[in-house]
Order: C-alpha cells, then sequence, then structure tokens
C-alpha cells in the first residue's frame, strides 16, 4: 500500500464528497502531502497535546495548487473515501501510516428519507435555498447525509461519529433523529455554518 502522510485537523471533520481548501504555511508538510500521488489521509485530532488521532478519517486528493508566497502555498483538495487507519507512526513531527483500509459502502436510496432529510435541513440551514434543495436532490441518499452533516453547525464529536458509521443508510436516519432533537428541544432555531481555524500545523482550511 506504500507510505502515505496523514494531515492532522482540529475543529473540523472532513466529509466525503467536498472540495476544501488548505493555506499550507509549511513546506515540508505540502512536500509530504504530495508524496503518495497527491494523495493523504485528513483525521480529527482525539488529544491535542499527544497528538493522538482517531482511527477514521477521509482520503484527500490534491487536485489544484497555487503559490502565495515564498512558503505559502494553497491546495485545493477532493475528499473522497472515508479510510480506517491501521498504525499510525511520525517522520519528526509528520505523522503517516502504511497501513490503511478504504471504506466503500453500497450506495443506497430511499426516496422517503431523502425528501424527510431535506425538508429538516432546510429548516435549519438558511443558505440552502430552492435552488440548492433541487442540486441536493438529485445527490445519493450517502452523498446527501454527508453533505448536509458537513455544512451543519454540530459537535464535532458528533460528526466524527456520522464519519464513522459505514451505513449511509443508518448514517440518514441518525442525522434525521438529530434534527428532529433540535427542533423538539429549540423550536425554531437555526443551524448555520461556523467559522473555523484548525490549528495542527501552520493551516488554514476553508470550504468551497
Amino acid at each position: 500500500m506504500g507510505k502515505i502522510y496523514i494531515f492532522p485537523l482540529i475543529n473540523v471533520v472532513l466529509m466525503p464528497g467536498n472540495i476544501v481548501g488548505i493555506i499550507i504555511n509549511d513546506e515540508k508538510l505540502l512536500n509530504n502531502l504530495s508524496s503518495h500521488e497527491r494523495k493523504f489521509i485528513a483525521s480529527l485530532v482525539k488529544d491535542e497535546k499527544k497528538l493522538e488521532l482517531n482511527d477514521y478519517g477521509c482520503l484527500c486528493e490534491i487536485i489544484g495548487m497555487q503559490k502565495l508566497s515564498k512558503n505559502t502555498f494553497i491546495l485545493q483538495l477532493k475528499v473522497s473515501k472515508r479510510v480506517k487507519i491501521g498504525k499510525i507512526e511520525f517522520d519528526d513531527i509528520y505523522p503517516f501510516t502504511e497501513n490503511y483500509k478504504v471504506l466503500e459502502e453500497n450506495i443506497e436510496d430511499d426516496p422517503i428519507t431523502k425528501e424527510k432529510l431535506l425538508s429538516l435541513a432546510q429548516k435549519y440551514i438558511p443558505f440552502l435555498n430552492y435552488e440548492n434543495i433541487s442540486s441536493l436532490r438529485d445527490k445519493d441518499l450517502c452523498s446527501l447525509t454527508d453533505i448536509i452533516v458537513s455544512i451543519m453547525k454540530a459537535n464535532i464529536k458528533i460528526k466524527q461519529q456520522f464519519l464513522e458509521e459505514p451505513m449511509c443508510l443508518i448514517r440518514a436516519q441518525k442525522l434525521i433523529e438529530l434534527l428532529e432533537q433540535i427542533l423538539k428541544r429549540w423550536p425554531g432555531k437555526i443551524i448555520i455554518l461556523k467559522s473555523f481555524l484548525p490549528k495542527p500545523l501552520p493551516t488554514t482550511i476553508y470550504l468551497t
């Protein structure tokens, strides 16, 4: 399988199906992330002091790169598959693994579950207007669930739980339950996309 570096994230969980950008001020980090066919794994940090990472993350591929200054680069990434990470080792401060498993999932579709999920999401995520909802309706249930989880405001541990759930129908049902609980506890509450600035290394990340 070969050596692949792991990009540690704090306060953000990347979900499959997203295009994201990262600004990197560390040239060695950039070289590491580019070394395995421009692919690496992004994983949430469980313990900042020990730099302990979660066993589950996402496979990312660098699809674009622009140099902003001498040591500053902006990367455009495609976030694809869920992965289960095996043994983690370190090259200086940079984590890597030679053992990981890509978690393939059966694409499931359930029109009733999808419409219920879309209806709840539209109530709580303000920028999901009619046009956005129409485009999301064309997504399969797995992709739809991951997109909603990625853009909604939620506890980071909860988002990690959605990442670690391998069955997309179960993920969708759990997301529906979560949104219904929010409605019950805080009627009319709007969930908004929260700005974030993870800090495992001198790096900025943003969603596009």
